[in-house]
């Protein structure tokens, strides 16, 4: 019961706080895998290891490992030209620190890149993450 008030209250903050620019959940993709995430330089991919990302068009995102489901919200949107990609799990840990405002560098049907977005200027801090098909 705590996880799905978390997940709500969570999808609540973020359509409280959306952007009214240009917004475009894509349509639905399924069986994504984190094949490169950096943190402040570090390399934390293998926290990801055997889970599968699908984005739905719902705006929610599961990451799926055997019997584990962490669900979350995503969104995407345009804002003063960049497109944003918003990641938010209510899980903490390694989730929690993916739970970011992205900037969306690259995407096609089977790569999705990201970069931190600190304010108006990409963190230099070297925060990436690498979706793969």
């Amino acid at each position: 019961m705590r996880f799905l008030i978390s997940s709500l209250l969570c999808f609540a903050i973020l359509l409280l706080n959306g952007c009214t620019k240009d917004e475009t959940n894509q349509a639905a993709t399924n069986g994504w895998k984190v094949t490169n995430y950096m943190d402040d330089g570090k390399n934390l991919t293998s926290s990801f290891e055997d889970y599968t990302f699908d984005f739905q068009t719902t705006g929610v995102v599961t990451a799926t490992k055997g019997s584990e489901i962490v669900a979350g919200i995503w969104k995407e949107y345009t804002d003063s030209g960049r497109t944003k990609f918003v990641l938010q799990f209510a899980k903490s840990g390694v989730f929690e620190e993916i739970s970011e405002d992205w900037t969306l560098v690259t995407k096609t049907d089977n790569l999705i890149k990201l970069n931190h977005n600190s304010g108006n200027v990409v963190n230099n801090s070297g925060d990436s993450l690498l979706f793969e098909k």
